[in-house]
Parts: structure tokens; sequence; C-alpha cells
């Protein structure tokens, strides 16, 4: 099983629990990566990865939405977890045109 982690908004409103979350994953086998809107700047490639005190893949989208980025990259997920779940069928650009702040 492979689970798509939000980070603003998720990961970011209570990292410990996140941490703690990843880690019962990997011990039971379950995969659990990163997927952000954010874009892939060394600031951000390393700040994640801190938060979580783990070393878990991120894919930055870079505002796109992420289940069609992640498809195009060859990664499938079996469960998204988001704060915002329109975020992972829209990009961030068309939510702002109707208005939404993602």
């Amino acid at each position: 099983m492979r689970i798509a982690l939000d980070y603003d908004g998720t990961i970011t409103k209570a990292p410990p629990f996140w941490e703690d979350f990843v880690k019962l994953c990997k011990t039971h086998s379950i995969e659990v990566c990163v997927v952000t809107a954010r874009p892939p700047r060394k600031a951000y490639k390393d700040e994640i990865p801190y938060i979580l005190g783990h070393s878990v893949p991120v894919i930055f989208t870079s505002g796109r939405a992420k289940k069609p980025y992640c498809r195009e990259q060859g990664e499938e997920f079996d469960i998204w977890i988001d704060d915002n779940p329109w975020m992972v069928h829209i990009s961030s650009e068309d939510l702002k045109k109707h208005g939404i702040e993602p």
C-alpha cells in the first residue's frame, strides 16, 4: 500500500502526529510519500524530511494537480491524505480562478 501525504496544512498542523504516523506505517510495510504543491526549492527539500524525522520521499508538483502529476511521473497511490482534497485533482492556478485559495 502507498499513501500520499500532503505537507502544508496537513503535516504542518501536527508534525509529531505525522511523524508517529510515518513510523507506524513503516512497521506495517506501508510506504508514505509526501506530495506537495510547493516548487522543488532546496530549502523545501531540506525542511520537509527534517520535520518528519524520517527519510520520506517528497514529490513537488509546483502547483499542478497532484494525482495527474504523480501519474505522469509513474507514481500511483492507494490513499491520499490532504487538508485540501481538491488539490489532488485541480491545480492551484485553476482553484484561484474560481476564488479558492489553495
